[in-house]
């Protein structure tokens, strides 16, 4: 349990979480399972929202001045449809 938190520590989600399973597999003690459970489940939480921030962040687009522009109506045109 020890070794996962020092993963944790470090950065290395991976690893920490192998650690984890292999306590959660091999392991007779119910209370550390369930610890090793809840923490195996912090890890993946951790994941998730990093993911969702990432795709919120790769989805933003940044623009640095404001554009002026007008537009002319007098330009635009207006399209009819024919009926055949």
């Amino acid at each position: 349990m020890l070794l996962s938190d020092v993963y944790m520590n470090q950065g290395n989600n991976y690893q920490a979480k192998a650690t984890l399973e292999s306590v959660i597999e091999n392991h007779d003690g119910e209370d550390v399972v369930n610890l090793a459970k809840k923490k195996w489940e912090q890890i993946i939480e951790k994941k998730q929202s990093e993911k969702v921030e990432s795709e919120k962040e790769e989805s933003t687009i940044e623009i640095g001045e404001t554009l002026d522009y007008e537009i002319n109506y007098s330009d635009l045109e207006i399209e009819e449809e024919m009926e055949n």
